[in-house]
């Protein structure tokens, strides 16, 4: 009985089992999709690229290079401004101390670099495409910079799209790149990227929001950039019986959204709905506090149900008096904090957090 065709593919096989192959038995066939100029804003291998899949990040593209890539589904990425390092004067000068005098005149305020990453960001998501702030430095690095690291990582979480590090052998903070990402690695991030406040563009200082929408809720993101040459003052209305205020950089909660800025720093501020006297912050030690991947639907009848994926993380209450807190089952969970905010270590088994006033 003749055997039946087996179709095999080259790029799976071990050596041992190619070497099996019964090459009088067999046909090769091999697709050549042809290497060929498709426009100047592309690779001459693109049909190659879509062809097996391959996920693009555009680097150093023009906006019609952007949208030209619309039409590739595998193009999923685009850088949002020039190189990092630019924004950082100590490293133009070591390059200058190196013959390299020429960066300097591509240097670029860091507040201006942030400014393109934020408004080139919303453009890119507007097109589908995930912004990319290039790489950061997690630490201070000799000769080369790292200002604000909270600050750039801050911006690179609420941007939606991938997170490059580049520091030096040994000399990442692990704790800021924890903050990122959760227990299982994946990275935490809003529903879409900071789209800006029109209202705000080109004043002194502009307004930049995202936002997590869960269920019936609504956590919002805000950041404030100033884009003058000396200190602002800055100040956010909300309303204090709908809304609580966390401060994402000083890391606190605070009593209104309201800061002074020097030229090119940002604020981060989160607004969290407040509920029966209690707002539900989220994963105190993140960055982003409740992210899309982990606070899937929220709810508040006579009390906060939250539907989470948190395994091992500790999920956050701003209440005046501890809140009692429990599983979905009804089992009681542990309390801890002082004043103002409470946090539980969600078990791994939780998928639910019910939070009340005692």
């Amino acid at each position: 009985m003749q055997e039946a065709a087996r179709l095999l593919r080259w790029e799976t096989l071990t050596k041992g089992q190619f070497d099996q192959i019964d090459r009088a038995r067999s046909v090769v066939l091999v697709t050549c999709s042809p290497l060929e100029v498709h426009g100047p804003h592309l690779p001459l291998g693109a049909d190659v690229l879509e062809g097996e899949g391959l996920a693009l990040l555009l680097c150093m593209q023009t906006m019609g290079m952007v949208l030209a890539a619309t039409a590739l589904p595998n193009a999923i990425a685009a850088r949002t401004a020039i190189d990092y390092l630019f924004g950082q004067p100590e490293a133009l000068e070591t390059l200058a101390s190196l013959g390299h005098s020429g960066f300097r005149n591509d240097a670029t305020a860091l507040g201006d670099l942030r400014r393109q990453n934020l408004l080139v960001g919303s453009v890119l998501h507007g097109l589908g495409l995930l912004p990319f702030h290039d790489l950061f430095l997690t630490t201070r690095h000799e000769a080369l910079g790292g200002a604000a690291p909270r600050t750039e990582a801050v911006l690179r979480a609420l941007s939606c799209g991938p997170i490059g590090i580049g520091d030096g052998p040994g000399m990442t903070d692990i704790e800021l790149v924890r903050s990122l990402v959760s227990a299982r690695g994946a990275l935490l991030q809003p529903d879409h990227a900071p789209h800006p406040v029109s209202r705000t563009l080109g004043d002194e200082v502009e307004v930049y929001k995202t936002e997590r929408v869960a269920g019936s809720e609504r956590w919002e993101y805000m950041l404030a950039i100033n884009n003058g040459h000396r200190p602002a003052s800055f100040a956010w209305p909300h309303d204090s019986t709908e809304v609580a205020v966390w401060d994402g950089l000083g890391r606190r909660m605070v009593g209104a959204a309201e800061t002074r800025l020097a030229p090119g720093d940002i604020a981060y501020f989160v607004f969290v709905p407040l509920r029966a006297g209690i707002a539900p912050l989220g994963l105190v030690d993140k960055l982003v506090p409740a992210p899309a991947s982990v606070v899937r639907s929220a709810e508040c009848r006579n009390g906060w149900r939250i539907e989470l994926d948190a395994p091992g993380e500790r999920f956050a209450f701003a209440c005046s008096d501890a809140p009692r807190v429990a599983a979905e089952d009804g089992r009681e969970l542990p309390v801890r904090g002082k004043v103002g905010l409470w946090t539980v270590e969600v078990p791994e088994s939780v998928s639910w957090l019910v939070a009340t006033r005692r």
